[in-house]
Formats: C-alpha cells, sequence, structure tokens
C-alpha cells in the first residue's frame, strides 16, 4: 500500500490547486481577451452606425428645407398665376 507523509499530502494538494489556480487564470484571460474583442468591434460598428446616422440627419434636413422651399415657392407662383388670371379676365370683360 503506498503511504506517504502528511507533508507529501500537503504539497501534493498545494501544488495541484496550484494548477487548477494556473489553468483557471489562463481561462480567465482568454475569455476576457474574447470578451474585449467582441466589444471591440461592436465600439467600431457603433461609430459606424453613428456616422451614418448623422449623415442621414444631414440629409433629412436639407431634403426638409428643400421641401419646404418648394412649397413656398410653389405657392407664391400660385399667387402669381392667380393675379394674372384675374387680370386677364378683368381685361377681356373690358374689351
Amino acid at each position: 500500500m503506498l503511504q506517504i507523509e502528511i507533508w507529501h499530502g500537503i504539497l501534493l494538494l498545494l501544488a495541484f490547486f496550484g494548477c487548477v489556480a494556473a489553468f483557471g487564470k489562463l481561462l480567465l484571460r482568454q475569455i476576457v481577451d474574447q470578451i474585449n474583442r467582441i466589444e471591440n468591434a461592436h465600439n467600431v460598428r457603433i461609430t459606424r452606425l453613428e456616422d451614418r446616422l448623422s449623415q442621414l440627419e444631414i440629409s433629412i434636413a436639407r431634403d426638409y428645407v428643400g421641401r419646404e422651399d418648394w412649397i413656398r415657392f410653389g405657392g407664391v407662383i400660385d399667387a402669381k398665376l392667380d393675379q394674372l388670371r384675374s387680370l386677364v379676365v378683368d381685361i377681356q370683360l373690358r374689351s
């Protein structure tokens, strides 16, 4: 039968727990590195989305102002055409 002294058993347990701690530390480091890579990839995607969103905001503002200007321009043209039509009607009535 295998007989070991108590201090040999304690040393074996300490060596075993040391190996478990080392492998655990290695595993945790790999997990943290993977999380950091995923986080960096997400940060890049978020930055791209923010850039696209700001470009969209700029184009929406530009198009909205353009539409408002067009509506205002159309209203001015309609008013002028109405004045011209009433002037033509007045001339026809006088003739």
